[in-house]
């Protein structure tokens, strides 16, 4: 400013060059004046045409020079920051344009830390923007804009430019730097898929360098992997790309040597050009290691192993290559090369059969009618004296149907089957299970036209076959089924719950004689006499059975047992001895944290399922377990692998009954709800689970177990009193569902529960605040606890008791480790303790 003008006083220059900078400077869109004085003063600008800003005439030479100071350190900051920025420019480094380096080419490469050329080096391999060059006995990696090939040094003005500049030399190949200290011992594992420069900046401080005969070895190693020529890549557009914990075998260059290692992550992105880049460790020495997959023979492991079981899958494919020609298309458990054999033919002549005897079709004219196709599906099957048995059903495509239709069919749940047991035993009445033969053929007229392609073994030109009947196959078979069970059931008698649709019950006199539930094909009952001969019997007549059977029999996967007193044991012993634990090495053992490949995975989602069918249906001390191992499906380790076969253990060491036993009179029976929270003690550590578990108690304190569960809380709560409120709340909702529906059987009335609810819970807290007029701090809160006071003021529930945790039998729902030995007592002996 004062070389622009020497008269300018030092004072004005000053005061006007901090006024520039804090008005012009920006800091996240404002300037320091903003910032401090909320706003711009009224200074004169071509953006400002306000007084002072513009005016006709200068009066006084005091204002000309002071807008003359503010417009020259205007001009000035201008100036000044644009030469700053174009020096900001010119020290930054020039990227390279996509290099591409081969195996093998000389180059020239720069330290992150020096700006000297050094080299010239080998390059062994290139991933994305970074190469890996070998120089001397020295590994090392450099991003791509800072090494130049050999060819084009001689050429490269930056090389010039920079010999000009250091004092230093190329250096040959056979130089000792002692000084180059930091260099890479392995391929870095890169955790994430971005490729911009600051990574390779990044990696090279975290290099370190080699020594000894390991280190040279996975040089060499390394080496091997990229030197790779073009001409030895295989296409892999085919090739499957493995996703992170899946095993693999590679083979390296000139090696017959299969590796097996465990893949880690995917150094490149999915659809980039580095998608076949992985990091992996090796099984044998646990090394961990970068390569281009692409550069090398490679198999997944997990394949193979999926094949291997699978193996007459492939067997079923096959043979459905060979009959492409075929329009039938066979989806078997049996392969299509067997389907010849007498006893395949035989299973498909009786279901050929059925159709014909059920009136199932009718054959109409080919006229152009749109048909569905069909297929077989045959299976194997074992009867409990372990005779195979060969079963086929032709199925129609539903799924090629146009309309949409309805499709949904009651079943009864499992609450509902465990008070048909109760009320069975209490009533003194026997068990009875009928399987129905080929039910969904036995269902009611169709409404629709619907025309089917028949099987190639009974097809004939110019015919095909026009429904009456919902086939298997149909999206509404099953509710066709259910409907013609419902109007059978109704002429005779039978009323329909409304709470629980497949559950029906039959009264003589206003009092009733008989209880009916079905599953799909499965029927359920008990009753007297009366109801036998008034009801089952029609229906057996009615319907072709398949078996009936009595007092001791296998329902649903529950083995069912009912003695000379009525009283019935259920179990599922047979089943628990059947659970495998998963295999797990002693080295996977000794490292529980990591994480699991795409078999193991597969394993424990089957055991788990089998524990938590196990847990829904008889065995209520491997509910948590069951709940714990469903939460850790998206990241589980091997020590969700451990914990499942301690829970396989426990259902096998436990092996009790579930005992119903009689209750005596429907006046004296009453619920008995135990209810329990754990805040915050899930795998994510933020849900919290909750529990209850519901008895039919009456004469005695001789009780049924009706419900029980172990869940996540719905809500994220904030406190142990939040996640107790809100397990009562739901155990209530449970509880009084179960009353209204027991009443409804033996009153032939919903709207009231007639059976009193006791509730015990070990937070003393919650029992404090219900009884008390206090309101707790949370106000979404208060709205739980007070429908719990509501439902004690009105009489639906008779009293919420305070017990000790020992006493708790929820307890073992909620948490891991709880004592399960009095719960399971209870369910096998039939007699509730509270005190």
């Amino acid at each position: 400013m004062m070389e622009e003008d020497p008269r300018m006083e030092l004072d004005v220059a000053l005061a006007w060059a901090v006024n520039a900078k804090n008005s012009m400077q920006n800091h996240l869109g404002y300037s320091p004046i903003q910032l401090m004085l909320g706003k711009h003063p009224n200074l004169p600008s071509v953006m400002v045409n306000q007084p002072p800003g513009l005016e006709d005439a200068e009066v006084s030479d005091t204002v000309v020079k002071h807008l003359n100071a503010l417009h020259a350190a205007r001009r000035a900051f201008t100036k000044a920051e644009s030469s700053e920025r174009i020096k900001r420019a010119l020290r930054h480094n020039v990227r390279a344009s996509e290099e591409k380096f081969e195996s093998g080419d000389s180059v020239f490469y720069k330290r992150d830390d020096s700006n000297r050329w050094r080299g010239p080096g080998r390059v062994i391999g290139q991933d994305g923007k970074v190469v890996f060059i070998r120089h001397g006995s020295q590994l090392i990696r450099v991003a791509t804009c800072r090494a130049i090939k050999v060819d084009s040094a001689t050429e490269s003005k930056e090389l010039r430019r920079h010999k000009q500049r250091v004092d230093g030399i190329i250096e040959d190949e056979g130089a000792n730097h002692p000084e180059d200290k930091q260099i890479i011992a392995d391929v870095v594992l890169d955790e994430d898929d971005d490729d911009d420069e600051s990574s390779f900046e990044d990696a090279s401080d975290d290099a370190h360098e080699l020594c000894g005969d390991e280190e040279r070895q996975r040089g060499q190693r390394l080496e091997q992997i990229g030197s790779m020529s073009q001409n030895q890549n295989k296409d892999m557009g085919s090739q499957k790309v493995p996703k992170v914990n899946e095993r693999i075998k590679y083979r390296l260059p000139e090696s017959e040597e299969w590796i097996h290692a465990q893949v880690l992550s995917r150094g490149g992105k999915s659809s980039g050009k580095n998608k076949y880049y992985v990091n992996v460790m090796n099984d044998t020495d646990k090394q961990k290691l970068g390569m281009h997959l692409d550069k090398l023979e490679y198999e997944v492991v997990d394949d193979e192993i999926r094949a291997e079981m699978n193996s007459e899958s492939r067997e079923k494919e096959d043979g459905m290559s060979r009959e492409e020609d075929n329009e039938e298309a066979n989806v078997v458990f049996i392969p299509i090369s067997n389907h010849g054999n007498p006893e395949v033919i035989n299973a498909k002549e009786k279901e050929l059969e059925n159709w014909r005897n059920f009136d199932v079709y009718e054959e109409v004219q080919d006229s152009g009618q749109k048909a569905l196709s069909t297929r077989w599906v045959v299976t194997d099957k074992f009867s409990p004296d372990g005779k195979k048995l060969v079963k086929a059903r032709l199925v129609v495509r539903g799924f090629e149907e146009e309309e949409k239709v309805q499709s949904d069919s009651p079943t009864a749940s499992k609450s509902t089957l465990r008070i048909v047991m109760s009320v069975a035993a209490s009533e003194g009445w026997k068990c009875e299970m009928v399987d129905i033969k080929a039910a969904f053929l036995q269902g009611r007229k169709l409404e629709r036209d619907i025309f089917v392609i028949p099987p190639n073994e009974v097809k004939e030109d110019g015919l095909i076959w026009k429904l009456n009947k919902a086939a298997y196959g149909l999206e509404d078979a099953s509710r066709n089924w259910y409907f013609s069970v419902k109007e059978e059931l109704t002429k005779l008698g039978c009323v329909q719950s409304e709470l629980d649709k497949a559950l029906f019950r039959w009264y003589k006199s206003g009092k009733l004689e008989g209880i009916f539930v079905m599953h799909v094909d499965d029927f359920l009952f008990a009753g007297t006499e009366e109801f036998s001969k008034n009801v089952i019997e029609p229906i057996v007549k009615k319907y072709k059975v398949g078996k009936r059977l009595i007092d001791n029999f296998r329902y649903l996967g529950l083995n069912m047992v009912q003695d000379e007193n009525s009283s019935v044991k259920v179990n599922q012993n047979d089943y628990a001895a059947e659970i495998q634990e998963i295999p797990i090495s002693a080295n996977r053992k000794s490292d529980r944290a990591s994480p699991l490949n795409k078999h193991e995975m597969q394993t424990l989602r089957a055991t788990a399922g089998q524990l938590n069918w196990l847990a829904t249906q008889t065995r209520p001390d491997l509910s948590y377990d069951a709940l714990e191992l469903n939460m850790m499906k998206q990241h589980p380790t091997v020590e969700q692998l451990m914990r499942a076969n301690k829970a396989v253990r426990q259902a096998k060491r436990f092996q009790e009954d579930t005992y119903f036993p009689k209750l005596g009179s429907f006046c004296e029976w009453k619920m008995d709800v135990f209810c329990d929270a754990s805040w915050g003690n899930l795998p994510d550590g933020i849900s919290s689970a909750q529990g209850h578990v519901i008895f039919l108690t009456g004469q005695q304190q001789r009780s049924c177990p009706l419900s029980w569960t172990s869940n996540k809380i719905k809500r994220k709560v904030s406190s142990t009193l939040a996640a107790e409120t809100l397990a009562m709340h739901d155990a209530l909702d449970e509880a009084t569902y179960l009353g209204s529906l027991i009443t409804e059987i033996y009153s032939n009335n919903y709207t009231v529960n007639k059976i009193p609810i006791n509730v015990y819970t070990d937070n003393r807290s919650l029992h404090q605040n219900i009884h008390s007029t206090k309101q707790v701090h949370e106000k979404r809160l208060r709205i739980n606890i007070a429908e719990i006071r509501r439902m004690i003021a009105q009489g639906e529930v008779q009293s919420i008791e305070w017990v000790q945790s020992r006493l708790q039998l929820a307890d073992a729902l909620t948490k891991r480790g709880a004592d399960s030995h009095r719960l399971l007592e209870t369910f096998a002996t039939g007699k509730l303790i509270v005190n």
